[in-house]
């Protein structure tokens, strides 16, 4: 998962990654969103970004927030997950 936050003037200023932990549930590192005025999320390998509607938890002791987000996850299909495996050692 991508992460980009956008300055009050709507630039770009920061980049991060993070992943989902529930289907509109992404998990990143708090210092990654600090001073953003506006945070949009991408998954890797996709054209879709959507805006982060919120945040659900904070753990400031662990740098952790849990971002709420439109985007939906939908979990891959069975040609991909066979696709994404380490191949087996002969």
């Amino acid at each position: 998962m991508c992460i980009r936050d956008r300055n009050s003037s709507g630039e770009d200023f920061a980049y991060g990654s993070g992943f989902f932990v529930a289907p509109d549930l992404v998990a990143t590192n708090l210092h990654v969103i600090e001073g953003a005025a506006k945070v949009r999320i991408r998954p890797i390998g996709s054209e879709t970004e959507s805006d982060v509607t919120g945040f659900t938890a904070v753990d400031y002791d662990n740098d952790l927030v849990l971002l709420k987000t439109c985007l939906l996850y939908t979990s891959p299909s069975p040609r991909d997950r066979t696709r994404s495996r380490m191949p087996s050692s002969a």
